[in-house]
């Protein structure tokens, strides 16, 4: 039982409740000053994690300041970053495997004769802004109607490094394994030179069977993708750049929504999909 208790100012620490049990054990308490995290800051310091301890214990003998933390931070290029969801079955050691092939993969074969494809959707309601400005403490109304949600386009694109975005097809509705088919066949293939590799995801539309005998006449391989490995796909960044280009544009999805959605993938550059290889 500890006899010295130094906390924040949570709600759970200034309810009756806990300061009654403290002082029925006899433990003597003390709270930090307000918006003021430094003052808790051996707790602090192990909540960052342990590389960032073991950095920030080797620079200073006491608990650091905040301003150090955050100065640590900076020299370790450690930024905020919204958290992106990934399924735990990415790390089991199959897949793990998989993962680490591909890499190998990538490695040996020149990123020109590499093709990524992938299909995304776009909404209606996608159409409206959502950041605007207004006077201080008035509201910034945005409208949608009730059926926008519903309207929707899938899109199949396909990328390559030289290329960048080299084609990306619009159709109302889902992409089903018929549709998907006949897209790739009739307005894609064509655009990817003999010799080449086009990487795609485990999507149920995806059907080996029929994406061999579509490939294979133009003598082009299939390469699928680890499961739960988007990462590893660039047109996913491709996917989301189209999508923000489409939101620059308000009213266009609405008016033409086929044109708002192939020209806003015509707006990603070569030299930007090449940096998506690299990073992918």
């Amino acid at each position: 039982m500890p006899s010295y208790v130094h906390s924040d100012r949570g709600v759970s620490f200034m309810s009756k409740e806990f300061q009654t049990y403290l002082t029925e054990k006899g433990i003597t308490t003390s709270r930090t000053t307000g918006y003021n995290p430094a003052g808790n800051g051996q707790y602090f310091e192990w909540s960052v994690g342990d590389p960032i301890h073991v950095e920030i214990k080797n620079q200073a003998g006491e608990i650091p300041s905040l301003s150090v933390i955050c100065r640590k931070l900076k020299e370790l290029d450690l930024t905020r970053h919204e958290a992106t969801k990934v399924a735990t079955e990415r790390f089991t050691p199959l897949n793990m495997a998989q993962r680490q092939a591909f890499f190998r993969w990538r490695m040996t074969i020149d990123p020109r004769r590499i093709y990524f494809l992938d299909e995304t959707a776009f909404q209606l309601d996608g159409d409206t802004r959502t950041i605007g400005r207004c006077h201080t403490n008035e509201s910034l109304p945005s409208y949608v109607r009730k059926g926008d949600a519903r309207v929707k386009m899938s899109v199949l694109a396909i990328i390559g490094f030289d290329g960048g975005v080299l084609g990306a097809y619009p159709i109302h509705g889902n992409f089903n394994r018929i549709r998907f088919n006949f897209v790739l066949a009739q307005f894609l293939l064509a655009l990817v030179p003999p010799g080449s590799f086009i990487v795609m995801d485990n999507a149920s539309i995806h059907n080996e069977q029929d994406l061999v005998q579509l490939l294979l006449p133009r003598n082009l391989t299939l390469v699928k993708l680890p499961t739960y490995s988007y990462d590893l796909n660039p047109i996913e960044m491709v996917n989301e750049v189209a999508k923000t280009c489409a939101r620059r544009t308000p009213g266009l999805l609405r008016n033409n929504m086929p044109f708002a959605i192939v020209n806003a993938f015509s707006q990603v550059t070569r030299h930007a999909v090449q940096n998506f290889y690299r990073k992918s």
